[in-house]
């Protein structure tokens, strides 16, 4: 979402909408428009606009001045590069008297003429002693439409056509015809007016989410049961599930995901999560181990002959484990396994990290040949570990984001 806040207008101005996937629209303010009024011209050219409503976009008026720009599920990770700017226009007029008689009296006519621009904006023409005449100007406007537009604008002026004053177009000018009560008279002029009181907020809303080192794209508004299913569709097809053979991710409809672990697997960190987009997603993490299991024989559990039954359990040689990342937000340091990282930069992806990581592991005394552990990059965001006999049961290699980095890491025996 990108909140969008006006200001009252105190002149008229023209007001350009642009987005980096051609969306360009412009909508006019007039001088007196209170902030809600603006906010509603906005809204209404947005939602008006072919492009904008085909990219599954809307506004949203707040009803106080702001306007809510609602991104599409496909603009998430990106604001798409919202412009408010006003437009001024190039297009000029000017004025010339000439003095004529009725009844031998002098009278005085102004001939206005009109320059066309190429910018769109607004014009304010001044009369004599008369202001606050305005003119919206497209960029493609004549010098005729420009004195067309001139002649509507002074005709609805209530000061200009109780004075007796007329306005007559002659060719692409516009005459204005004063009074004998008028006297002498200044030449009619012309200066662009911008409205500038927009001012464009902060995106929010928004963004991605970090769950399991697996990147999750969360628009604004959506609910916990669409999250949910982004999420397990995402993990799904990531290398945590498909570079792990018996792993599964299930949407549970509910807005809660079940992440089943295979045997490898065996004693594993609660799940990773971590708002890396600022978007407002919260997520509770339970673990559920399987304690004791039962052994069902068949034919009821009869037997046909005695005999006895042994169970055994094969052991692992040695420890391995895994330790999956999440991308980077910020420069920083984060420790694994006791090894300070160093080397983490913003907008390191997942892959990244891990290499990093695994230079700074082979080349300390914990992890290097003499150690008899072998790290392993999967090229995949993840390291494989392989600790060496005489370490036995190792406890989970430790991660800490010493630097606030916003890295994350899942691991797993």
């Amino acid at each position: 979402v990108r909140p969008v806040t006006f200001a009252d207008a105190t002149a008229t101005g023209a007001v350009s909408v642009t987005m980096d996937d051609s969306v360009d629209v412009t909508f006019w303010v007039t001088a007196g428009d209170t902030a809600a009024e603006v906010a509603a011209k906005a809204v209404t050219a947005l939602n008006s606009d072919s492009t904008f409503v085909s990219l599954s976009r809307l506004a949203v008026d707040e009803g106080d001045g702001t306007v809510n720009i609602v991104m599409a599920r496909a603009d998430a990770g990106t604001d798409k590069n919202v412009t408010f700017s006003d437009l001024t226009t190039d297009a000029a007029a000017s004025g010339a008297i000439t003095t004529g008689y009725v009844l031998n009296t002098s009278v005085q006519m102004d001939t206005v003429t009109f320059t066309a621009g190429t910018t769109a904006g607004a014009l304010e023409l001044t009369v004599d002693s008369l202001s606050d005449v305005y003119i919206q100007v497209d960029a493609a406007d004549t010098a005729l439409e420009m004195a067309t537009k001139a002649k509507a604008a002074l005709e609805a002026n209530a000061s200009f056509v109780s004075s007796g004053r007329t306005a007559v177009l002659n060719g692409n000018d516009l005459e204005i015809n004063y009074t004998v009560a008028d006297g002498t008279v200044t030449a009619a002029s012309a200066a662009a007016t911008t409205y500038a009181g927009s001012s464009l907020g902060t995106a929010t809303g928004g963004g991605n989410i970090t769950v399991g080192g697996v990147t999750v794209a969360v628009t604004a508004g959506d609910t916990k049961e669409t999250i949910a299913a982004s999420v397990a569709t995402a993990m799904s097809a990531a290398t945590f599930v498909t570079s792990n053979d018996g792993r599964q991710v299930t949407d549970n409809g509910d807005g809660t995901v079940n992440v089943t672990y295979n045997r490898i697997d065996a004693d594993i960190a609660d799940t990773t999560f971590v708002d890396t987009g600022s978007t407002g997603t919260t997520a509770t993490v339970a673990t559920q181990s399987v304690a004791s299991t039962t052994s069902t024989f068949a034919n009821s559990g009869a037997f046909e002959k005695a005999g006895e039954l042994e169970f055994s359990v094969v052991p692992e040689t040695s420890e391995v484990q895994t330790i999956a990342f999440g991308p980077a937000a910020a420069d920083g340091t984060i420790t694994v396994g006791g090894v300070a990282v160093t080397t983490i930069v913003a907008d390191d992806t997942a892959e990244m990290v891990a290499s990093k990581v695994a230079a700074a592991l082979t080349g300390d005394p914990l992890f290097a040949t003499a150690s008899g552990r072998t790290i392993t990059d999967n090229v995949d965001g993840s390291l494989t570990i392989n600790y060496a006999a005489v370490d036995g049961d190792a406890d989970l290699i430790s991660f800490v984001d010493t630097g606030a980095t916003g890295a994350t890491a899942s691991r797993f025996t």
